[in-house]
């Protein structure tokens, strides 16, 4: 199903309906009915519109941000600039308290196919949940993880960039936690592995491959954040004794047909039968983040391997056999590193990233290169977090190949 259809002008007049029935449906039918207490509604710009009603068993929440911004780019001696919106969200979310269940939609206007997580999650029992639909798999690094007002900077690192796409899948969720003073938090996610919309825009165009299987463990190690939970790279809470993250993740998709798994039909490979024979692409990492009085330092290491029959073809007739190594040229090959530093004071924000990322092999026409960014940025936060204004500037080298990018951007929380 393409859920975009809900949000083009000409379906417009159905929405109230839409909402109605997802609302029904999982908030059940007390939902609607009528209540002794008639609710409360508070708007904060940082958390955005929020109504509670029931005694406080069921709430709504309405929110959103937008990301405006000019920039400037030179690469392979070609300049341009652009003025445009990076990101326009809207989210809206709700949860009965008593039932345990709840919902959450997010729609971003600057992508030609606007949504990006749409969910109803279960809370079985205390530290558990269980989610079906769209959303962040947990199965990426912890920059992948971070949803998109929570950058530090006006784009994610060459890790997340060359080795991701929104990091949106499709499937069932699972999170849990163990521990209280120094707890465990571990995900699973088992998942179409062809990213967002997965099942494409019509009957046409079938989801293809196996399924993917992905998890994340994070122990941490010297207790809770003062948030709470990671939502920035900032330390925007000024912790006050030292906070340490360390996380492992993985993922095995079985039957990819996309450079980093995130997507279908964009490569087909074929047995010596002129069947369809797709490779299985598997990634794991590692994260550690460190949080004090200010300062974060986030390390992220990632690296990405296939697995393909000894003979493969690029063809349905079985003529064109892929050479050792050449199937880097249809998935993303390699390692990374990133180590991100930032210091956060008075609402003031200084960032400095470096990222090195090497391909598994050095052929013609290998999807990943062997390249290096260095990247400083500064932000400026107002109205606890709700508005802020940054700068950036990025330089890539990729052999001989030098790029530049400056950008100015605004974020807007409503």
């Amino acid at each position: 199903m393409d859920f975009s259809m809900l949000f083009r002008p000409k379906s417009l007049p159905i929405l109230p309906w839409a909402w109605m029935a997802l609302l029904y449906f999982v908030l059940g039918p007390g939902a609607f009915a009528q209540v002794p207490n008639p609710g409360t509604l508070r708007y904060g710009p940082s958390t955005g519109l929020t109504l509670e009603y029931g005694d406080s068993a069921y709430r709504f929440d309405v929110g959103g941000f937008v990301q405006p911004g000019l920039g400037w780019s030179k690469n392979a001696g070609v300049a341009q600039s652009f003025w445009n919106a990076r990101r326009s969200f809207l989210m809206l979310s709700g949860k009965s308290i008593q039932d345990r269940l709840g919902f959450s939609i997010q729609v971003d206007f600057s992508q030609p196919s606007p949504l990006m997580d749409a969910l109803v999650y279960w809370e079985p029992r205390n530290r558990w949940r269980v989610s079906v639909g769209q959303k962040q798999t947990f199965a990426n690094n912890l920059e992948m993880n971070l949803r998109e007002d929570g950058l530090a900077m006006t784009e994610r690192s060459l890790l997340s960039t060359l080795f991701s796409k929104t990091g949106r899948e499709f499937g069932l969720f699972v999170q849990t936690r163990t521990g209280s003073a120094r707890p465990w938090n571990w995900s699973a996610a088992l998942t179409s592995g062809d990213g967002r919309n997965s099942f494409g825009v019509d009957s046409r165009d079938n989801d293809m491959g196996g399924v993917k299987l992905g998890g994340r463990a994070e122990w941490l190690v010297l207790g809770d954040f003062g948030d709470g939970a990671v939502m920035t790279l900032a330390d925007r809470y000024g912790e006050k004794t030292p906070k340490i993250m360390l996380a492992i993740h993985g993922s095995s998709n079985r039957g990819a047909s996309d450079p980093v798994g995130e997507g279908h039909a964009v490569f087909r490979l074929y047995n010596n039968l002129g069947q369809l024979e797709l490779p299985n692409y598997q990634r794991w990492g590692l994260d550690v983040l460190t949080r004090f009085r200010g300062w974060a330092l986030l390390t992220e290491y990632l690296q990405s391997t296939v697995q393909v029959p000894s003979t493969i073809y690029a063809d349905q007739g079985a003529q064109l056999a892929l050479q050792p190594g050449q199937v880097a040229n249809y998935v993303a090959l390699g390692s990374a590193w990133n180590t991100h530093l930032s210091y956060y004071h008075r609402g003031w924000s200084l960032d400095g990233r470096w990222t090195s990322v090497d391909q598994e092999f050095d052929i013609p026409g290998s999807l990943l290169l062997k390249q290096q960014e260095t990247a400083v940025g500064v932000s400026r936060y107002w109205r606890n977090g709700s508005m802020r204004l940054q700068a950036f500037y990025g330089r890539r080298t990729s052999g001989s190949n030098l790029a530049h990018q400056l950008e100015v951007l605004a974020q807007v929380k409503f």
